[in-house]
């Protein structure tokens, strides 16, 4: 058996990416203890959530273990391993109780790229990796930009409806890219208030895009045009893309979830007439009423496959922003 070399976290060999806070613990939380303290609770709560955090870098090692625990229910997503950019497995952690558990073993011994995406719905703690004795590992390639793409919505931008965490339709995006980007997805607490606006606005960032869904619920336009005109004011030159709300199959059965989706797609729309620089994308066109066969397991949320379409639709439009 091969003897192995421990990699204790943080460790600057292993990039941590998708996270806006800089922190020292092992946690991967969206927000930093002091932040939390200032945003609704259910944001507070989604913030301990690993949506979009991950781990990259590269190793020649023919094996690769990863100890950690995970401080919430199992959901259905658990930590996705992508080699040199395919999948290879997932893994799931025990709650409450420290445990390895093997990534892959008994590959040649090549460079390769790795990079592990973290569940949506977990907060959980990654304490080191096990690399053979003789083994490298460094640093993964760049970014092709420096700034990530910031995404900020509901629970479709977290990844809701998704058995894989790699296959958000944020993460497809930024891989297509070769970009680093951060989910501000929250469930049903996406509703732009302005103290939650300004962490998401608070560090650089490439373009930001505005995903809130039917999460934005029965407020004024006032709020949304409000929260365009905070991220423009911070950041003057930055583009904005505004999705409205995508088509779910419900719509097809509930008459006032239709009424109430419509008027969300016009709200947004002429909230964006309000600030220079905003593009907006109708939802419909991203995911439409022709789309959903088969491509949800709640008539709510798409699936990898809907996801994947989101994310082949969108960017071509990011590409030209950028």
């Amino acid at each position: 058996m091969t003897s192995s070399q421990t990699i204790n976290l943080p460790d600057t060999r292993v990039q941590r990416c998708g996270l806006p806070a800089t922190q020292s613990s092992k946690h991967y939380w969206r927000l930093p203890t002091a932040a939390q303290a200032d945003v609704p609770l259910a944001v507070a709560e989604q913030s301990r959530y690993a949506a979009g955090a991950r781990l990259r870098f590269k190793t020649n090692s023919r094996s690769l273990i990863l100890e950690g625990e995970s401080w919430s229910e199992v959901s259905q997503q658990g930590i996705d391993c992508l080699v040199d950019g395919c999948y290879w497995r997932t893994l799931w952690l025990n709650r409450g109780e420290r445990s390895e558990q093997p990534l892959y073993q008994g590959l040649s011994p090549q460079t390769r790229e790795i990079e592990l995406y973290f569940p949506a719905e977990q907060e959980i703690s990654i304490h080191r990796l096990s690399i053979d004795t003789d083994a490298v590992i460094a640093p993964a390639a760049e970014f092709a930009a420096s700034a990530p793409l910031v995404f900020y919505g509901s629970s479709i931008v977290q990844g809701a409806g998704a058995s894989l965490s790699c296959m958000s339709y944020p993460a497809i995006v930024a891989r297509a890219l070769q970009m680093d980007f951060h989910n501000w997805g929250f469930y049903g607490a996406g509703k732009a208030e302005p103290e939650v606006v300004a962490q998401v606005i608070a560090h650089p960032a490439s373009a930001f895009i505005l995903d809130l869904g039917r999460s934005f619920g029965r407020q004024d336009i006032e709020v949304y045009r409000s929260m365009l005109k905070q991220i423009r004011a911070v950041h003057a030159r930055v583009p904005i893309v505004v999705i409205t709300p995508i088509f779910s199959v419900r719509e097809h059965f509930d008459s006032k979830l239709a009424h109430r989706s419509e008027q969300l797609r016009l709200l947004m729309s002429l909230a964006t007439e309000v600030v220079t620089g905003v593009t907006l994308v109708n939802g419909l066109s991203v995911l439409g009423h022709n789309d959903w066969p088969g491509l949800s397991n709640d008539g709510l949320h798409p699936n990898e496959r809907g996801f994947e379409l989101i994310a082949q639709r969108l960017l071509p439009t990011i590409k030209e922003l950028l």
